[in-house]
């Protein structure tokens, strides 16, 4: 379900592999659910395009323009660790406000978006097609780019 709304600037447009990719991992659930392990498994191999890592290292790889900081004219100022609140993540409650507002799409760009636990008992369940190693580039682009995070408009540092 597509949630009307107004996007909020993102760092980077979403390339139409992502939503190909998406199309794909919905068709490899349903063969799933269909008993056709062979066939998800396969789909799930075939969602990880090169295009989507790409897309993905342009944003927050090693050599990504965006990891380094920037100072901008007119932002809040930055905080020392001292000075900070704890680590403000949403609770259950908000998650699922979350959820239901935006029909787990990004509030930015857009992208359909996957929990990390759909991830892990896919990733249990067909380990070879579903790579998710340490690195950046040990995982499964598709995964990694529809990867569920919640985040701040602020950043919270």
């Amino acid at each position: 379900m597509r949630v009307d709304r107004v996007l909020k600037p993102c760092l980077r447009e979403p390339i139409a592999e992502i939503f190909d990719a998406a199309r794909i991992l919905d068709a490899a659930v349903s063969a799933h659910m269909l008993s056709r392990t062979d066939l998800a498994a396969e789909l799930i191999r075939f969602a990880n395009f090169p295009a989507i890592r790409e897309w993905t290292e342009s944003l927050w790889g090693k050599c990504s323009p965006y990891v380094a900081f920037q100072s901008l004219p007119n932002s809040p100022p930055t905080l020392g660790k001292g000075e900070r609140l704890h680590l403000r993540m949403p609770n259950a409650a908000e998650r699922e406000a979350l959820h239901r507002r935006d029909g787990f799409h990004c509030r930015f760009c857009g992208i359909p978006l996957i929990r990390k636990e759909v991830r892990e008992k896919l990733r249990k369940t067909y380990p070879e097609s579903l790579l998710w190693g340490k690195s950046n580039s040990a995982q499964h682009a598709a995964f990694q780019a529809m990867w569920l995070q919640y985040d701040h408009v602020v950043p919270h540092s």
